[in-house]
């Protein structure tokens, strides 16, 4: 039991790195751990892999795969301006 609570721990860090990497600023940091995320197999089981991956390659994202992304996120990782989900949109 304590073995598959210290997996499930590790699964939701994985994922909260991946989400905190695809808000981060743009630049070589970001880059750097969006490529180490990529590239760790454990990644794949993480929801948002296939957005992971496009970010990573620098692939064209769909409105409806950033709605879906925009799902995930927590109260404080979404900003609002006049009603309107600024995050992951290009004004």
């Amino acid at each position: 039991p304590r073995e598959w609570l210290a997996v499930q721990e590790l699964a939701q860090s994985l994922e909260k790195a991946i989400t905190c990497s695809i808000l981060a600023k743009a630049g070589p940091s970001r880059s750097r751990v969006l490529a180490t995320l990529y590239r760790d197999e454990r990644s794949v089981n993480c929801p948002n892999f296939k957005f992971l991956e496009k970010m990573f390659k620098e692939r064209v994202i769909r409105e409806d795969e950033v709605e879906n992304f925009n799902r995930t996120l927590e109260p404080h990782q979404q900003a609002e301006l006049g009603g309107v989900l600024l995050c992951c949109k290009k004004l």
